[in-house]
């Protein structure tokens, strides 16, 4: 992450060192057998303005019946 690109971990409660101050944070949860629900927390400015599209998109999908 410090070349500017993308880095995922799986498990990153396990290393919190290595996580930087700033970054995004996605968790799963399994909801059944067929679904997920992500849990989206942005830490720092760049990240907060990526994830708010995305928080504007599930408060949509919550509302559909």
């Amino acid at each position: 992450y410090d070349a500017g690109g993308v880095c995922l971990i799986e498990w990153a409660d396990r290393v919190p060192e290595a996580i930087p101050e700033e970054h995004l944070r996605i968790d799963i949860e399994p909801v059944d057998a067929n679904r997920r629900r992500f849990h989206i927390t942005a830490k720092g400015r760049q990240y907060q303005l990526l994830a708010a599209p995305l928080d504007s998109f599930t408060k949509e999908r919550q509302s559909i019946p």
